[in-house]
């Protein structure tokens, strides 16, 4: 697949969705207009279907980021570690897809995609304690895969991220932290 045209192809598809971001799909005629090629240069050449670029563009941004997880053997905090320094910066490479992804409903299957994708990971290596709030396990669980999501979708639609080092760093304080601890009793803290 030539390497320059499917990146037409996916740089068009996420220009219509900064467009309209309220439309989930888009027609590989409208696809092709805006990446200024052939509509059968698409089919013969790269997609089936629009959801073939979805699926290319999830590959794209988790194959850097599953092989950097599937080398990971620690557990705890070490995996909160490992996730600031090594996996926040492989975001920050794709932080143009990842605002499209987040802020448009051109891929409506991008949160299930991670929610199932990091609940793994983080199910082998952090060990969740539910007691202390009574909760069953797996919606301890999920609140924290939920939550880490939250966190990385905020810094990476902003409109200018903070750097990846930088971020990381924060990333540690914030998971640190209760989310009480960042309510302020006083206006002059705010």
């Amino acid at each position: 697949m030539a390497k320059t045209t499917r990146q037409r192809i996916i740089t068009a598809f996420f220009r219509l969705a900064e467009k309209e971001p309220l439309r989930s799909n888009f027609s590989f005629s409208e696809i092709a207009k805006e990446a200024g090629i052939a509509r059968q240069t698409i089919y013969r050449n790269h997609y089936n279907s629009s959801e073939e670029i979805i699926l290319d563009i999830h590959q794209e941004i988790d194959h850097k980021i599953s092989s950097r997880l599937a080398h990971f053997e620690g557990n705890g905090k070490e995996a909160i570690a490992f996730f600031a320094s090594e996996i926040i910066p492989l975001l920050y490479q794709d932080k143009l897809w990842l605002r499209y992804l987040y802020s448009t409903a051109a891929d409506p299957t991008w949160r299930p995609f991670l929610k199932r994708h990091y609940r793994h990971w983080l199910s082998q290596h952090l060990h969740i304690n539910g007691n202390m709030a009574d909760l069953d396990q797996q919606l301890a669980l999920d609140i924290v895969v939920t939550t880490m999501l939250a966190i990385i979708e905020s810094w990476i639609t902003q409109p200018v991220p903070v750097p990846p080092e930088l971020f990381g760093e924060q990333f540690k304080k914030i998971v640190g932290h209760a989310l009480v601890d960042f309510v302020s009793e006083d206006e002059k803290d705010s």
